[in-house]
């Protein structure tokens, strides 16, 4: 990968949950270019979850929006 396309990638975090629960299950951070790449990256990690247990976040929408910081409740 060259070094334009390294900083044109942003960090995604993964949130896998439980739907009947809600129960946190498993988390990942990947980095891809934007929303649909990175939902693939999560697809590959986890390609025997239903699409309604993941969870994908943006982390510098993450930062902007919650500077003091965020947790995953429902």
């Amino acid at each position: 990968m060259g070094y334009l396309a390294q900083h044109l990638m942003k960090p995604y975090l993964i949130v896998v949950e439980e739907p009947a629960s809600g129960a946190l299950r498993n988390v990942a951070v990947i980095r891809a270019e934007n929303e649909q790449q990175a939902e693939s990256g999560a697809r590959r990690l986890f390609p025997s979850l239903p699409e309604q247990d993941l969870c994908l976040y943006d982390i510098h929408e993450l930062n902007r929006d919650y500077p003091d910081g965020w947790v995953f409740a429902e």
